[in-house]
């Protein structure tokens, strides 16, 4: 998915879960409004906990387009038992480039 059609589903409304795969630290230095932090290194307990619905749609984003991480992410959420998993084309940065806000204490 790429960051303008990320950008319509959240203005429309649509139901899906976004999820930032940096450390706790960079997440809360920036990320994209209404994502919830699941660390690339979370434990399937760590996700059963924040991501409860296995059959939601999930769009999962690092810092880059990074598609070791994205894809190692992907892979890892299949194998729990996620059913509809993407990655965010250029991560967090590819969104911001684009010109959407970011939410955390500093936006450069």
């Amino acid at each position: 998915m790429n960051p303008q059609n990320l950008k319509s589903a959240l203005d429309a409304g649509k139901l899906f879960m976004l999820v930032d795969l940096q450390d706790a630290h960079s997440y809360q230095h920036r990320h994209i409004p209404g994502a919830v932090n699941v660390p690339s290194t979370a434990s399937a307990e760590e996700c059963a906990r924040i991501l409860p619905d296995k059959d939601a749609q999930i769009v999962v984003y690092g810092e880059y387009d990074e598609l070791g991480k994205g894809g190692e992410a992907i892979n890892g959420l299949k194998k729990l038992g996620y059913v509809s998993v993407d990655r965010l084309e250029g991560g967090l940065m590819g969104w911001m480039e684009a010109g959407f806000a970011v939410e955390g204490g500093n936006e450069s």
